[in-house]
C-alpha cells in the first residue's frame, strides 16, 4: 500500500489525477490511497505519513506561485518523501525540482505514458531489495519495511512474516520470501525460522531473543552458520 497526497489548486486537475492513479492501480494491482489537498498551508498541516506527494509547481497561495516554497518546508522535514512536480511550465520547474530532490516534473496536461513511467519509478524507488519487501495478502499487496522485519516462520507452502508492529500471513513459502530478502541481514537459524540479525538481543546455541523478546528455535546443524553470520556482521556495523 502507497499513501499519496495530491496537491493543486486546480481541483480538475485533481480529479485528473486521482482518475490517472485508479487506472495505474488497477493495471499494477497496488493499493494507492491518496488525499487531496488544494493548498500548500493544508498540505503542510497534515500529520499523515506520505510515500509520495504529488505537487503542483505553480500553487497559487496569497498570491505567490509557492510549490518549490512547499517542497523546501516538506523536506525539511521528511527526506525520504517522492515529489513529484505537475507543471505547466516544465522549463521553469526542471532546475527547483532537481534542488529539492524530486523524482520528476510531468507537463500539464497530464500524458498517460508519462505519468505511468513516473509512478513505476517511484514503485521501483520505494521497493528496492534493500528496503521494501512486497508480498500479497488476498489479493491485496502489501509493502513492508525490511528493516521492521524481526523474523519469518515457515509453515509448508505458507508463512508469518513477523515485524515490530505487527504479523503477516503470506501464502507464499519461507525460502520464496528469503530469495527477496538481502543476504547480509537474513540468517536461516533452524528449517522453520528466519531471523535479521539486527534484530537479535541475545542467543545460545539453542535459542534465539530477538529485541521484542520474542524467542525462535536453532538447530544444532544451523548454530554455526548462525553464530558466523551474527559474528561477520556486527564485526562490519561496529
Amino acid at each position: 500500500m502507497f499513501n499519496i497526497a495530491i496537491c493543486d489548486d486546480e481541483k480538475i486537475m485533481c480529479e485528473i489525477v486521482k482518475e490517472s492513479l485508479d487506472d495505474y492501480a488497477k493495471l499494477r494491482g497496488l493499493d494507492l490511497r491518496y488525499d487531496v489537498f488544494h493548498s500548500g498551508r493544508d498540505l503542510l498541516g497534515s500529520s499523515k505519513k506520505y510515500d509520495l506527494i504529488m505537487l503542483d509547481y505553480m500553487l497559487e497561495e496569497s498570491g505567490k506561485a509557492n510549490g518549490i516554497a512547499v517542497a523546501q518546508s516538506i523536506r525539511s522535514t521528511d527526506e525520504d518523501v517522492v515529489i513529484i512536480f505537475l507543471s505547466g511550465h516544465p522549463r521553469k520547474a526542471a532546475i527547483p525540482a532537481f534542488e529539492v530532490g524530486a523524482l520528476r516534473f510531468l507537463p500539464k496536461p497530464l500524458k498517460k505514458h508519462k505519468f505511468y513511467e513516473a509512478l513505476d519509478k517511484f514503485v521501483k524507488e520505494k521497493t528496492k531489495a534493500e528496503k521494501t519487501l512486497i508480498i500479497r495478502i488476498d489479493g491485496e499487496s502489501i509493502l513492508i519495511e525490511i528493516k521492521h522485519i524481526l523474523y519469518v516462520e515457515g509453515y509448508g507452502k505458507y508463512c508469518i512474516i513477523h515485524t515490530k508492529s505487527r504479523r503477516y500471513e503470506c501464502h507464499e513459502t519461507m525460502l520464496s520470501i528469503e530469495k527477496r530478502l538481502p543476504p547480509e541481514f537474513f540468517v536461516r537459524c533452524h528449517k522453520s525460522f528466519l531471523v535479521s540479525i539486527r534484530h537479535v538481543a541475545s542467543f545460545t546455541s539453542t535459542c534465539i531473543t530477538l529485541t521484542n523478546r520474542s524467542e525462535v528455535s536453532v538447530s544444532r546443524d544451523k548454530y554455526k552458520v548462525f553464530q558466523s553470520a551474527y559474528l561477520d556482521f556486527h564485526a562490519r556495523h561496529l
